[in-house]
């Protein structure tokens, strides 16, 4: 008599089992904990019981006691999906550095290079820098045929808010450009409400106001602060426009942001990388010789650090879009504000600048509102997986 435990004695037919009498109570005995091939253990043999087993180890798991089972797999669990939850998070902070290391090498490289051929160089190195791991991972970088239309949309916005910040740091000062486009998170909170139905809770919002009031400690602006020096040769229209153009810079950044939240989700972040790249180069390049003179840049390190401009731009767009798409587009353009926390510590750490007392205040503020918005995104990560 085989085993019960062995696939030759299921193999049989029903008509063989039916055929065997059935077994005594007395007779029958559960001693999973020891039970192996040779073991000769009476069950019964009509009963369904074992028939649900597909291997000899699934029996053998069940003599484990349950919550010894649950209890490794949970904590795993726990940590995986509050991972999962921060991916977002973490890799629109992480762009906020690679865009911050950007404009480090922009200034490192102290030419004369027009805004528009700096645009170029940077976009059109970044359309050959996206193929190959957007082939590697078999992404369709050119898109769907019904989507080709949004994402060429999608690629002209960027380089309209690309034109936008430059133009605003060049008609108004430092200070009073980056305040107006670190409104971005504010607009982006509420079209991402109106339009995507996204939640923008009463938490984010606070932190994206208190967040903004760092950025003015920080930059300091004219318009609130006062400096007559910076004010000498500036004409109210000229300084109007200026802020026309920097609240349209945030506005359309803002556009972009709502644009790759709504997209398929099958549509790979590669090929909205490549999409901005080579509208924004093409764009940029016939904006360069029609508005302005191109130049070649010497052959000393200028070229490097152009070339680390293109390389830091791409690594940011990839962090940026791809973690639009995992995060709601109001915390997630509040964590790209770090970019303007991070410029501010390379001044001082690459270029020795004393820092004002109101900036390390402000700085301090920024922290505090970035970090706020990671610890409830933990938080309610807990509480959906304690559920």
């Amino acid at each position: 008599m085989c085993s019960p435990f062995s696939a030759t004695y299921w193999r049989r037919g029903s008509t063989d089992l039916s055929s065997t009498p059935l077994l005594s109570s007395k007779r029958r005995s559960s001693q999973l904990r020891s039970i192996n091939e040779q073991d000769v253990a009476s069950y019964d043999r009509e009963s369904d019981s074992f028939r649900a087993f597909s291997s000899f180890g699934e029996i053998l798991s069940l003599s484990r006691p349950h919550d010894e089972q649950e209890k490794r797999p949970s904590c795993w669990r726990k940590l995986n999906l509050l991972c999962k939850s921060n991916a977002g998070l973490a890799l629109t902070t992480l762009s906020g550095i690679f865009f911050a290391l950007a404009s480090l090498f922009v200034k490192l490289s102290n030419t004369t290079i027009p805004a528009f051929e700096i645009i170029f160089v940077r976009l059109f190195l970044q359309t050959i820098f996206v193929l190959p791991p957007a082939i590697y991972a078999g992404a369709n970088v050119i898109g769907e045929k019904k989507q080709r239309i949004f994402l060429t949309l999608f690629g002209a916005f960027n380089f309209l808010s690309i034109s936008s910040v430059y133009g605003a740091f060049t008609l108004l000062p430092l200070g009073d450009a980056t305040v107006f486009i670190s409104t971005t998170p504010v607009f982006t909170g509420l079209l991402a409400y109106f339009i995507l139905k996204e939640s923008w809770r009463k938490t984010d919002a606070a932190s994206s106001f208190l967040c903004l009031v760092g950025i003015i400690l920080i930059t300091r602006p004219t318009f609130i602060f006062g400096s007559s020096n910076s004010r000498s040769h500036m004409t109210e229209t000229h300084r109007l426009i200026g802020y026309v153009v920097a609240s349209l810079g945030a506005i359309i950044q803002s556009a972009t942001f709502i644009m790759v939240r709504s997209l398929d989700k099958s549509i790979s972040f590669y090929t909205n990388v490549f999409y901005f790249g080579w509208c924004s180069a093409l764009l940029s390049g016939i904006s360069m010789f029609i508005f302005q003179n191109p130049v070649i840049p010497d052959c000393g390190k200028a070229r490097w650090y152009m070339l680390s401009v293109a390389i830091f731009g791409v690594l940011g767009s990839l962090s940026l879009n791809r973690g639009l798409q995992l995060e709601n587009a109001a915390p997630a353009a509040l964590m790209r504000n770090v970019d303007i926390l991070f410029a501010f510590v390379f001044d001082v750490v690459f270029f020795e600048e004393q820092p004002h007392p109101l900036t390390v205040i402000g700085g301090l503020i920024v922290c505090i509102a970035t970090t706020s918005v990671v610890i409830t995104k933990m938080w309610r990560a807990r509480e959906r997986v304690e559920l």
